[in-house]
């Protein structure tokens, strides 16, 4: 499942990471893709990157990863 500059449009992040971990097959990977100027203009609650880990191992994640440049971050979540 991926979420290329999406997902500061859902309307509930928590929820929505959530409800995709829930339907999400045992073993697949969740990835959401973003440029981080984009992040911090939309995403008050979650631009650091500490925020969205956090919120991925609350949603159930067992393995978090973010890897990120000057300009994109990508955040992955393995179930």
């Amino acid at each position: 499942m991926t979420a290329i500059q999406t997902h500061y449009f859902w309307p509930d992040l928590e929820q929505d990471i959530s409800e995709a971990f829930r339907v999400l097959i045992a073993g697949g990977t969740f990835v959401i893709i973003s440029e981080i100027y984009k992040i911090n203009y939309h995403m008050k609650q979650f631009t650091k990157n500490e925020e969205m880990e956090q919120l991925l191992w609350k949603s159930g994640f067992q393995t978090v990863n973010i890897h990120e440049n000057n300009k994109w971050r990508c955040y992955v979540g393995k179930k």
